[in-house]
């Protein structure tokens, strides 16, 4: 009886050879021996034309994507819920015992009170620095309003900050208390909430005192500082949802209608003097999308760049072929209609044979 003795396989030994054959049987881009490729000085220029075409696209690629357009929607606002926060930031030339803040409804019913914000007692007259400060503030705000229709799309973009305004963040600066005694000024400063209805805001005296009501609005201040000595702001604001590619913000804009003028009863100008701030919810929600839309991602952003370097690769190779062709039939035409000339005698570019056998 016969016995073969059989060879155990082993899973250490791997045919490293044909593996690679293997590999290389599925190569789609097949290389040209180097004997059988022509370099030329026309397609190396044409190489380095077709290599800065693609690095223009690219970052013109990365440029659209790092900062897309703004995109405005509108649709009718459905949210009757939530409150509207307003900040409130300012002085008035009065002393904080003298003056009440208060915020009333369309009917006249009381929604907050004054003691939902923090009164400083302060000096109204502002230092040399701050007062170069505010005025600098204020020369900003005047050419932001005068300029609103260039300013529509490059405002909300996200690169965008107070400094390329020239605004200095004033509110972040609190000056200290000074005594009652001493202070000739109330600063206002904290959030009201108030449901989304139209209401007032108004800042009006206490006391039938000496009145003074000069005013500094430390954010956004919507005029200049005046001796007007009541003023009335006429504020529509507009519910907006502000949508990055990172979150989605909901704010409020505003635009605001103002008037200024002084109470003296002697010529039937009537009123009560104060800071006024009569404002309306508008129905209407502006969206506003600097995401870029659908082709935000970054995986279309590849997408694109590659159908950029292959597709100015494929149309170089197509021109360069084109241009090879016309050349060739331009030259071969200039050939077969260029007259042939005869000449006597030893020929010039073989000059030791002759023409004839004589």
């Amino acid at each position: 009886m016969e016995v073969r003795r059989r060879t155990p396989y082993t899973y250490d030994h791997v045919d490293e050879g044909t593996f690679v054959d293997r590999i290389k049987k599925v190569d789609t881009f097949e290389k040209l021996p180097r004997e059988c490729v022509n370099c030329t000085s026309s397609g190396g220029g044409a190489s380095i034309l077709t290599f800065g075409v693609i690095i223009i696209l690219i970052f013109a690629e990365l440029s659209q994507f790092k900062n897309p357009d703004v995109a405005f929607n509108y649709s009718v606002d459905s949210s009757i819920e939530g409150d509207l926060p307003i900040n409130i930031d300012m002085t008035i030339a009065m002393k904080c015992s003298d003056v009440s803040m208060d915020v009333l409804d369309l009917n006249g019913n009381l929604i907050s009170s004054s003691s939902h914000v923090k009164a400083i007692n302060c000096k109204f007259e502002l230092p040399s620095q701050r007062s170069k400060r505010f005025k600098l503030k204020q020369e900003s705000m005047n050419h932001l309003r005068q300029q609103y229709h260039s300013l529509h799309q490059y405002f909300w973009l996200s690169h965008t900050d107070s400094e390329e305004f020239n605004l200095s963040p004033m509110h972040h600066f609190r000056e200290t208390e000074v005594l009652e005694a001493k202070a000739d000024a109330c600063r206002f400063v904290g959030t009201f909430k108030a449901r989304k209805s139209p209401g007032n805001l108004h800042i009006t005296t206490g006391k039938a005192l000496g009145l003074n009501s000069n005013v500094h609005i430390h954010i956004a201040p919507l005029d200049p500082n005046s001796t007007a000595l009541m003023y009335q702001y006429f504020i529509e604001v507009v519910p907006t949802t502000f949508r990055t590619r990172m979150e989605e913000i909901d704010t409020y804009q505003y635009a605001v209608t103002e008037q200024s003028r002084s109470i003296n009863h002697n010529n039937q100008s009537h009123g009560v003097p104060g800071v006024f701030f009569r404002y309306d919810v508008f129905p209407v929600r502006v969206e506003v999308d600097v995401s870029g839309g659908n082709s935000a991602s970054v995986v279309r952003l590849l997408v694109r760049l590659s159908a950029i370097i292959g597709g100015v690769f494929a149309t170089g190779s197509l021109l360069c072929l084109l241009l090879r062709a016309s050349v060739s039939f331009c030259l071969a035409v200039k050939d077969r209609l260029m007259p042939v000339t005869v000449t006597s005698g030893l020929s010039a570019s073989a000059p030791l044979i002759p023409d004839s056998d004589e």
